[in-house]
């Protein structure tokens, strides 16, 4: 919590209250006075820390949303791979082709299967933005949350191409690791990541796949 202000408000406080004939109140304080100066620029100061939180907070749920998909992603995979009698089989080569179904081979997942849990979180924005579409009106403008899901779809699939953040699945630790992840935001510094890019004609699955770090900072 921002305490700038309360210390500086405490110190000039005190100060007055050691003066003689001085009131301990700071409503006394002329506004163009040193210590009124004080005190606006420690509330500017601890404004700035809290519009930092804030944008910090929003960032973080962004990426918080697409952890706890694939979180969920990773177990229901794990209960498909424990319900069946072979492994799953891998998805289609070919983006594509791709579907919303999480897969992996036994323990972990491919790169290619890195991709798949990637179109399996773009594919529920198409289905939020499909039933907040149903809901609304003929005539009727667009929703505040009907313009935020579409600006939260962009900007991932925009990410897509350049490199998708998500935590490392492709060894069997990893994904035994994610699946105790608690879903708070402080508990994934003893995760691994990686930057996911849209696979290109030609190109090797695991030639999409750079590590990257934690927390992201949109440079790794």
């Amino acid at each position: 919590m921002p305490s700038s202000l309360n210390k500086v408000q405490k110190r000039i406080s005190k100060k007055r209250s050691a003066t003689k004939g001085k009131s301990r109140s700071l409503n006394a304080l002329h506004e163009d006075s040193r210590d009124a100066q004080r005190i606006r620029r420690a509330a500017a100061r601890d404004e700035k820390v809290v519009r930092g939180e804030r944008e910090r907070e929003r960032r973080n749920d962004r990426f918080l949303k697409r952890l706890a998909h694939i979180h969920a992603a990773v177990n229901l995979a794990d209960q498909l791979s424990n319900n069946a009698t072979t492994a799953p089989p891998l998805p289609a080569t070919t983006d594509d082709q791709m579907t919303d179904a999480p897969t992996q081979t036994g323990t972990h997942f491919t790169a290619e299967g890195l991709h798949t849990l990637i179109h399996s979180f773009l594919s529920s924005h198409d289905r939020a933005l499909k039933e907040i579409e149903s809901e609304r009106r003929p005539g009727r403008p667009k929703s505040r949350e009907h313009e935020r899901l579409e600006a939260a779809k962009t900007a991932d699939e925009q990410e897509y191409e350049s490199g998708f953040w998500m935590v490392d699945l492709r060894t069997a630790d990893k994904v035994k690791g994610f699946k105790r992840w608690n879903g708070l935001w402080e508990a994934l510094g003893n995760h691994e990541f990686v930057r996911v890019r849209k696979r290109r004609e030609g190109q090797g699955w695991e030639e999409t796949v750079v590590g990257s770090r934690f927390p992201p900072t949109g440079r790794d």
